[in-house]
């Protein structure tokens, strides 16, 4: 069996934007009726405690760690290296060159479904 080699492709994470963070669901519930809902944010500590806390200092923090990428900002795949070089116009034995499109949407897809690392 002829071995298959790999290079990793680093990419910002889509879900926090490279911060490493996400605003927590029970803030974006928070803001809804502020941002969705037309009602003015005149007492913050009365929304609060409409959701069960105590005050705004009361509810957990407003960012958490994003699950996506484990708070890193960046997404890692594992890419063939022969799939690597072809999408760089690199020409190599056995196949040819394609140009250097980078790597497309259902690249990244593919690769974050089979071979997230």
């Amino acid at each position: 069996m002829e071995p298959v080699y790999f290079v990793i492709h680093r990419t910002v994470c889509r879900s926090c934007r490279g911060s490493g963070f996400v605003q927590n669901s029970v803030w974006h519930e928070f803001y809804r009726p502020f941002w969705f809902g037309g009602v003015k944010p005149v007492d913050y500590d009365a929304r609060a405690r409409e959701m069960g806390y105590a005050d705004c200092e009361a509810m957990p923090p407003e960012e958490v760690e994003c699950g996506e990428c484990q708070g890193t900002g960046e997404m890692r795949y594992e890419v063939p290296l022969v799939e690597a070089l072809a999408k760089l116009g690199v020409d190599f034995p056995g196949g040819e060159a394609v140009g250097a499109e980078g790597f497309g949407v259902n690249d990244l897809d593919r690769a974050e479904r089979d071979r997230q690392i």
